[in-house]
């Protein structure tokens, strides 16, 4: 009765709520009463859907009257999904005739999805034709995807050609990917529906959905889609997600499409994303590709993140990719970056790429990122006198950060005394220069 005479309906309303966790079933009719006395049918629903969680069986039927009474169909159809999880099953068909009910779409199709939840099999065939009313493509497609996850197997022709009726081709497209999962015959038919997406954006996001079940002979027409894609950062996307599924006898191709992207930017990611699964043979043709990108930024990062998958064997044919870059900035970022992946073999030949720049500031800030494995390598004490001079033609701050890591070496060519001595000539310095 307090509660009742509580003016502010927010307030009302949290308080009937946090009440009915307690209240006693025979309270219930008059908490039920209180709810359907709240003007603001937003804070209703609310407490309707929070109630219904403890309401006895026999005061859903009223509950679900209180639910229909409600004029905003946003918030009735916001009851309904919230009360569908405690509606017994002989108000189903109630539930579903105020579904019907719901002039939006949206709102419509909202309901339907979370009813079908929990929809006795009898009931199915009257969702189907609920369904089947919606007049926008998008939202009957979308309800048919979720619809199609829990629907008996005695439907699903009925489904595919309430599917099949929908003229827009990837609203279709979306239906048939879903229903082929039950189905799998479908997916000819769903990747020839694909492939008459105009919208290449949705038509590359079709092709990664059908790629995730596709049949080993649907492959090559699957490519041949994605190659036939305008849209380049499309193709790309398409080629990258395709890659994670791609039959090996079909990588060569998928490599062709790849070199065939005039933006080195995205061709670019689509080696670097599509390296994380490729068949060490088509390795060489993979680096062939990465060597023809002109932009040396975008060949340089490629490089790099390639490195982390590439098969010991090839190293020598990367740095000799690396070697071809003429920006020296670029090609020693290529050089730090893979070294992080570097096989202990190889550390002579990145070394020979090191004494390949003109600019001995590259050579140094390369050598410097290089010291901690070069110590295992048997070097010459006049190479190790070549390479201490390079280090110095970093800048000031970088040397000074390198110092801990050439100590061992120092101690090793000399001896402790040596290492102080240089300590206090690089202290010297930075008195004379601050």
């Amino acid at each position: 009765e307090v509660t009742r005479g509580i003016q502010s309906e927010s307030y009302r309303s949290r308080a009937l709520i946090e009440l009915s966790k307690q209240l006693p079933a025979e309270l219930m009719p008059e908490a039920l009463e209180v709810t359907r006395g709240i003007q603001s049918e937003s804070y209703r629903s609310h407490a309707l859907i929070e109630l219904s969680k403890q309401l006895p069986t026999e005061l859903m039927p009223e509950a679900l009257e209180v639910t229909r009474g409600i004029q905003d169909e946003s918030y009735r159809s916001h009851a309904l999904i919230g009360m569908s999880k405690q509606l017994p099953a002989e108000l189903m068909p109630e539930a579903l005739e105020v579904t019907r009910s719901i002039q939006s779409e949206s709102y419509r199709s909202d309901a339907l999805i979370e009813l079908s939840k929990q929809l006795p099999a009898e009931l199915w065939p009257e969702a189907l034709e609920v369904t089947r009313g919606i007049q926008s493509e998008y939202y009957r497609s979308r309800a048919l995807i979720e619809l199609s996850k829990q629907l008996p197997a005695e439907l699903w022709p009925e489904a595919l050609e309430v599917i099949r009726g929908i003229q827009d081709e990837e609203s279709r497209s979306r239906a048939l990917i879903e229903l082929s999962k039950q189905l799998p015959e479908l997916m000819p038919e769903a990747l020839e529906v694909t492939r008459g997406i105009q919208d290449e954006s949705s038509r590359s996001d079709a092709l990664i959905g059908l790629s995730k079940q596709m049949p080993t002979e649907l492959w090559p027409e699957a490519l041949e889609v994605t190659r036939g894609i305008q849209n380049e950062s499309s193709r790309s996307r398409a080629l990258i997600e395709l890659s994670k599924q791609l039959p090996t006898e079909l990588w060569p191709e998928a490599l062709e499409v790849t070199r065939g992207i005039q933006s080195e930017s995205y061709r670019s990611q689509a080696l670097i994303r599509m390296s994380k699964h490729l068949p060490a043979e088509l390795w060489p043709e993979a680096l062939e590709v990465t060597r023809g990108i002109q932009d040396e930024s975008s060949q340089s990062d490629a490089l790099i993140r390639m490195s982390k998958h590439l098969p010991a064997e090839l190293w020598p044919e990367a740095l000799e990719v690396t070697r071809g870059i003429q920006s020296e900035s670029s090609r020693s970022d290529a050089l730090i970056g893979m070294s992080k992946h570097l096989p202990a073999e190889i550390l002579p030949k990145i070394l020979e790429s090191v004494w390949t720049f003109k600019e001995q500031y590259f050579s140094a800030i390369v050598l410097s990122k290089l010291l901690p494995q070069l110590e295992t390598l048997s070097i010459h004490f006049d190479d190790w006198e070549k390479m201490l001079n390079i280090l110095a033609y970093q800048d000031r701050k970088e040397l000074i950060e390198i110092l801990p890591n050439v100590r061992p070496t120092i101690i090793r060519l000399a001896d402790d005394e040596a290492f102080t001595e240089i300590l206090q000539s690089v202290r010297e310095v930075c008195q004379q220069w601050p």
